[in-house]
């Protein structure tokens, strides 16, 4: 690939820029899955929500602050979800004691829930 550069810079160093913007949106348009925009309805909420965001960030930015955006707002969208799963079971045993029993993860996005 290197060599093919080298050897081939004064061919391609007269191509107009704006013949290769050009070709850069049709290969774009034609990577897209163009399909998967009707699908955004079967999805959970929180997913088609950071796919939409995920390509809006894509077109405006880039995709390196596209991605590290996606991955930021689907551990928050896995945060709540899992923060809300956990139940408390009180159980008393004996006049004086109680047993308490935790069901689900324990992390600290739950612990907000045991506070008094």
């Amino acid at each position: 690939l290197a060599g093919s550069v080298l050897l081939l810079a004064p061919v391609v160093g007269k191509i107009p820029v704006a013949a290769l913007v050009g070709l850069m949106f049709l290969v774009s348009i034609n990577t897209f899955a163009w399909g998967s925009l009707g699908l955004l309805h079967l999805v959970a909420w929180n997913d088609a929500l950071v796919i939409a965001v995920v390509t809006g960030v894509t077109i405006a930015i880039d995709l390196a602050t596209a991605v590290l955006t996606g991955l930021f707002i689907s551990a928050l969208s896995f945060a709540w979800s899992a923060a809300r799963e956990v139940r408390l079971l009180d159980e008393p045993e004996g006049e004086s004691t109680r047993v308490f029993r935790l069901r689900g993860p324990l992390f600290f996005g739950s612990a907000m829930s045991f506070q008094a």
